[in-house]
């Protein structure tokens, strides 16, 4: 679902500025940016691809039950069609394959040397690294085929993703992905690292994602930086405050967003620190957890309402059309570990430049509306 999403969106901001002539606040019948129709706009765009880059659609094949179930469920409430845009996602290396056979070359000695590179960084424990190379040695070998399915695990109804792919040399290797089902819709990885390391977990029957503990983001702070790009791509149209403020030798970022993310309505609550006197942007993400809530709505349409222990609550939820960010209602709460640490946040909402939110503290709970 993750890596549909992040394919799906390259027509979302010429839409979402349609939105904000909008007095309503949603886009009118006419102009609802759906999944199918930015999947439309898209075909141009990979044949492009598959022009210039010579690579082909792989043949997907997709019977398992549980997937088709749960790819269904998302189709029709979202018109978002997983299985038929997995057919259009070309990966099959066609160039290298002409090349192969024109120079003779042994795609699975190239395909082991590198695999030897990945089982070696799996063995230290750099599983980020050992996924990279997984890819980049598959692709390499040129995959002509794939059937997705999904074996139990455990016994609490829980399977796990695999696929078999097969490649130009002849061979075959089953594949077991660390994308796992629960029994209730929910699709998650290990350790709380997300879908395959991704970063990010997803309930099904909510339509919802949302960002693990313990994603690999987390290593990585935020900056000015990372708005500024999301601000000049295409994918994203939100708006964003900075709630700052100094406690116990730090100097805090609280940072909130609302709006558009791909083909998604979303919010997010990120918890960040520094060393004091520091110098540019960069903030540290959290390195603990805080017991927080985050209700995102529009006028009287409750998009969801959620409440996790974070650093930085998030959700994204597929719709039929997209919000404008400006009508968006926030409303979040952080339970403080000390009420002198939830005094001073309360008193960086009231005293922020911009006046358009409001809290409310309750011993070392702050309730921000914005």
């Amino acid at each position: 679902m993750i890596s549909v999403i992040l394919l799906s969106g390259t027509a979302l901001n010429s839409s979402a500025i349609e939105a904000y002539d909008n007095p309503d606040g949603f886009l009118t019948e006419d102009n609802i940016v759906s999944a199918s129709k930015i999947i439309k706009f898209l075909e141009p765009a990979l044949k492009i691809y598959e022009i210039v880059f010579g690579n082909k659609f792989i043949d997907i094949d997709i019977n398992d039950t549980r997937t088709l179930e749960l790819c269904g469920y998302i189709s029709e409430n979202s018109d978002l069609n997983i299985v038929n845009v997995l057919k259009k996602i070309p990966v099959k290396a066609s160039g290298l394959e002409a090349f192969y056979k024109l120079t003779n070359t042994d795609t699975t000695e190239i395909r082991n040397s590198i695999y030897d590179l990945r089982d070696k960084a799996y063995a230290e424990k750099n599983d980020t690294l050992g996924l990279a190379l997984f890819i980049f040695g598959a692709y390499l070998s040129v995959i002509e085929s794939a059937e997705v399915y999904t074996v139990p695990f455990g016994n609490d109804g829980t399977t796990r993703v695999a696929f078999d792919a097969s490649f130009m040399d002849g061979t075959s290797e089953t594949v077991y992905t660390d994308i796992y089902f629960s029994k209730d819709g929910y699709v998650y990885g290990p350790n709380g690292s997300g879908m395959q390391l991704l970063g990010f977990e997803c309930s099904v029957y909510d339509l919802m994602i949302y960002a693990s503990v313990n994603c690999w983001m987390r290593d990585f702070g935020f900056c000015f930086l990372y708005d500024l790009f999301c601000y000049t791509t295409p994918f994203f149209n939100y708006e964003t405050r900075r709630f700052k403020f100094d406690y116990a030798d730090k100097e805090w970022m609280i940072q909130v967003w609302k709006g558009n993310y791909i083909i998604t309505n979303g919010a997010e609550v990120g918890i960040y620190n520094r060393e004091p006197g520091s110098i540019g942007t960069f903030y540290n993400c959290y390195d603990d957890e805080m017991n927080m809530t985050l209700k995102l709505s529009c006028g009287d349409d409750v998009i969801y309402d959620i409440k996790k222990e974070h650093w930085w609550i998030n959700g994204f939820k597929l719709t039929e059309g997209l919000y404008n960010p400006e009508k968006m209602i926030v409303e979040f709460s952080i339970e403080f570990p000390e009420e002198a640490m939830a005094q001073a946040f309360a008193d960086s909402v009231e005293n922020h430049y911009k006046k358009d939110a409001s809290c409310v503290l309750n011993q070392n709970i702050v309730a921000v509306i914005w």
